[in-house]
């Protein structure tokens, strides 16, 4: 990481400056995200995964800058990364990133359950998972802060990186699309 990135870094820290960022690019202008809202987080997170061996592969990720909003409830995992290079694959890279969030608070909920010492009826599912059917995630919203004078033109989404065959168009959502089959 060069003096650049780390000065950008430490400017886009601020509890203000960073609330200005998502509630300029995010939310239009409005005042979504207050300063007061915000607790800085640790930009670390890993997962473990076990192998077909069942051998132990850890790999871990590290964001810029990463913030919880919290508004009297928590709302969201807001993040930054600060670019001064165009980076072809960026989208992919913040779906990892992103990912390894999501695992992390996964792997926090389930935490907490095998801390607690109550006895509550849990399904099979709920006990393998470590993750109840009435648990809940955080979204987390990730910011790109691209500050080259050079005009980015790279993919912007994921989508932006797909070659598509012919003319397939593929609907956005606002959800997962889930498929259902049965064997008879």
């Amino acid at each position: 990481m060069g003096n650049a990135n780390v000065a950008v870094n430490q400017w886009l820290s601020s509890k203000e400056r960073f609330a200005d960022l998502f509630n300029g690019t995010v939310f239009g202008g409005k005042q979504a995200v207050r300063p007061d809202d915000l607790d800085q987080l640790k930009g670390e997170s890993s997962v473990i995964l076990l192998d077909k061996d069942k051998k132990s592969i850890s790999s871990g990720r590290y964001r810029d800058i990463t913030m919880r909003w919290n508004a009297g409830a928590d709302l969201a995992v807001l993040a930054v990364e600060s670019q001064d290079k165009i980076h072809y694959a960026m989208p992919v890279r913040n779906m990892v990133y992103d990912s390894f969030s999501y695992a992390e608070q996964v792997r926090r909920i389930g935490r907490l359950h095998r801390n607690r010492q109550e006895n509550q009826k849990i399904s099979k599912e709920e006990f393998l998972s470590g993750f109840h059917k009435d648990d809940r995630i955080l979204p987390v919203i990730t910011l790109i802060f691209y500050y080259d004078v050079k005009e980015w033109n790279g993919a912007q989404d994921l989508y932006g990186m797909m070659q598509m065959p012919g003319n397939w168009k593929i609907p956005i959502s606002s959800g997962p699309i889930y498929s259902r089959y049965s064997v008879c």
